[in-house]
């Protein structure tokens, strides 16, 4: 059960260390009880926060997973697939359970239909939903989509805006030709278009064939391969073998239809006067194509992390760019280049080809003959640059903490450093270790070395504490120096050997540091250089999960954050006692999710990471709302609350009565 009011009693500002003002204590330290003092006394962080009315961007590039639409640039996709450009101005795009465009004179993405819960709705495109959409296209004003989870092929009616069954029966498996949705199929995902002839092509993938759909009759025919019969045969319509089929295009000049034949790593044709089907590569290296573009005398294909071409006459193989060992995120030339997991590809009929990149969460532009990649919406957020806003970037960090009034440090934990970030001017720079260099070292700043930082902690401004998962250490920096040093430990009780192995959560309260570990709580006391156990799961996550964020009260107690509970705990550092401060029993379903990340404020006021949200719980746990975000939104919105978050890696208040959020390797602020 939630404690009562009287687990947070109205006290006077405690200083931790007299060096330091009772503002800076409140501010940093984020200890409760400040609430009776002037605020002459105690500093305006120790009143109750000013409304948030927006969240913006202080420092770094956003992007990530997600369904945001906008601006290129800050939109957000969950993984783009395949593509078609109508040759103007609109390049459609499957993304998870949703169709979504790319305007490129406005420069915006907008979702058109789906949405986050599959389905298989047809009607008007508000209602109409999609269950992982494969293969698109299209054609005169419509959109066609192999619907690959429900065994479909849908049409969505740009003027009209309606979405149609027309081949297929939603979730159910067979091989069945015959006339619109009599035909069967198992996992449909590949399209091309034929408009002489008036039909689309098809690769049944689950069924090893090739079928064609008569956009006039609507008649369904296998035309090679044979339902459900795997392998590797070259032959004539029905005597051609297949293994999973995927990607296929078509040649209009040569009438020819290009396959992807995955399951054999291979690329086969088919001429279609008389359907033969002939092997044009036996064995890609590596990998299947996902996605295939005639230019020429060559094909173009994604494969692995890289864009490749292959000779149609000799099935020469030449890489055009990316690399097939070195997955990244890097505009650039040829071999510069990187490529997370290219897939579709759509050209744009000026030389160059757009290409999802749904692990990069991004659209990408290669040029056919410059070779030149670059991104054109969306994209990956990390990097490693100092710099002043925008131009920053950060490598998945997961600890922040206000060091004075308007400064942060962050622990840039892919980087393998320690940052700092001027809330006013968003200035970014590199306080201690070297951006990208892991090691293990003490000094001074620019010799330091350190391996994924993760959790961060402030004594009330004399050191900054550090939990590393590489080097599975503590460390500190002297913030009147700069020095790095790394605690020396010793096990108490010396019976029972105590390490650090995996840091998720630290806090600082009265010369101890708390580190959460998993399913346990350590203690160090810092001045005795003892670790101890404070409290542990025995196994059964009766009482631990997964635990994470951790701040202290300042009144002898630590609240927990319990990812796998959906709980925040409060734990008695005096005898290590665990009760339930909020969970989902007190809320029903108006409750937390995924709980990650916490920061306290002076009166008592806890704020929450959880999932895509920021949620605030009164001080006797009994009330919980949403602050920041919405729960079922993903990916970063700006500006005006409440605004769209994804899962946020460290919070903090500041000294200005702000909540710093660290997310998609970026540092916000809610203001």
């Amino acid at each position: 059960m939630p404690p009562t009011p009287q687990a947070f009693p109205t006290r006077a500002c405690r200083l931790a260390f007299s060096a330091i003002s009772c503002s800076l204590a409140c501010a940093a330290l984020l200890v409760a009880g400040c609430s009776n003092k002037p605020e002459a006394a105690c500093g305006a962080s120790c009143a109750p926060a000013a409304k948030w009315t927006e969240l913006a961007l202080i420092a770094g590039h956003l992007g990530g997973p997600g369904w945001v639409d906008g601006p290129a640039s800050s939109a957000h996709f969950e993984g783009p697939f395949s593509l078609a450009f109508d040759g103007k101005n609109h390049l459609y795009m499957t993304d998870a359970s949703r169709i979504r465009d790319y305007e490129l004179s406005s420069n915006t993405v907008r979702t058109i239909a789906g949405g986050p819960t599959p389905g298989s709705a047809d009607g008007d495109v508000a209602k109409a939903t999609f269950f992982q959409p494969n293969g698109i296209l299209v054609a005169d004003n419509v959109l066609y989509v192999a619907d690959e989870e429900n065994n479909t092929v849908r049409k969505l009616e740009l003027a009209t805006k309606k979405v149609t069954t027309l081949t297929g029966q939603a979730r159910v498996v067979g091989h069945n030709d015959g006339v619109g949705t009599a035909a069967l199929y198992q996992e449909v995902m590949g399209l091309a278009w034929d408009r002489a002839a008036g039909l689309l092509y098809l690769t049944d993938t689950d069924n090893h064939t090739i079928r064609t759909l008569d956009l006039k009759t609507g008649v369904v025919t296998t035309i090679a391969g044979k339902a459900t019969v795997s392998g590797t045969d070259d032959g004539i319509g029905a005597a051609a073998r297949f293994a999973l089929p995927v990607a296929l295009t078509l040649d209009v000049a040569s009438q020819t239809l290009f396959i992807s034949d995955t399951g054999n790593l291979s690329i086969r044709k088919m001429t279609l006067a008389d359907l033969r089907v002939s092997t044009v590569v036996a064995a890609l290296p590596g990998d299947a194509a996902h996605a295939l573009v005639v230019n020429g005398s060559e094909l173009f294909a994604t494969v692995a992390s890289e864009v490749i071409a292959v000779s149609i006459s000799t099935g020469t193989i030449r890489t055009v760019a990316g690399s097939a060992t070195t997955p990244g995120f890097v505009d650039g030339t040829g071999a510069a280049a990187r490529f997370v997991a290219p897939y579709g590809m759509a050209p744009d009929g000026h030389g160059s080809v757009f290409i999802a990149d749904p692990g990069g969460n991004a659209i990408r532009k290669l040029g056919l003959a410059s070779a030149a990649v670059t991104t054109v919406a969306g994209g990956s957020s990390m990097g490693a640059v100092d710099g002043v806003a925008e131009t920053s970037r950060f490598s998945r960090p997961q600890g922040v903490a206000e060091v004075s009034p308007g400064l942060l440090y962050v622990a840039d934990t892919q980087n393998d450093a320690i940052r700092s970030v001027a809330l006013a001017s968003g200035k970014v720079s590199t306080v201690a270790g070297a951006l990208g260099k892991a090691g293990h070292m003490d000094g001074q700043p620019a010799a330091a070395r350190f391996d994924r930082p993760a959790a961060i902690a402030l004594d009330a401004g004399r050191y900054v504490y550090i939990a590393e998962l590489g080097n599975k250490d503590l460390r500190r920096i002297d913030l009147s120096s700069g020095a790095v040093s790394t605690l020396a430990l010793k096990s108490e009780p010396v019976s029972a050997a105590v390490k650090l192995t995996a840091p998720q959560g630290l806090a600082f309260d009265q010369g101890h540091l708390y580190v959460t570990e998993s399913a346990r709580i350590l203690s160090v006391d810092i001045a005795a250089g003892k670790i101890s156990v404070l409290a542990e799961d025995p196994g059964t996550s009766t009482v631990f999960a997964a635990l994470a964020g951790i701040v202290a009260d300042g009144h002898g107690k630590l609240l927990v954050a319990d990812v796998l509970k959906n709980s925040v705990l409060q734990v008695a550092i005096d005898t290590g006692a665990v009760t339930t401060f909020v969970g989902p029993a007190e809320l029903g379903v108006d409750r937390l999710y995924y709980p990650r990340q916490l920061a306290l404020r002076a009166d008592g006021t806890l704020f929450v990471a959880d999932a895509y949200s920021v949620r605030q719980v009164n001080k006797d746990g009994s009330e919980l709302t949403t602050v920041v975000g919405v729960l079922d939104g993903r990916g970063v919105r700006l500006g005006k609350l409440p605004a769209q978050l994804s899962e946020s890696t460290a919070i903090a208040l500041t000294s200005k009565g702000t909540l710093a959020i660290v997310v998609e390797s970026s540092i916000l602020e809610a203001r």
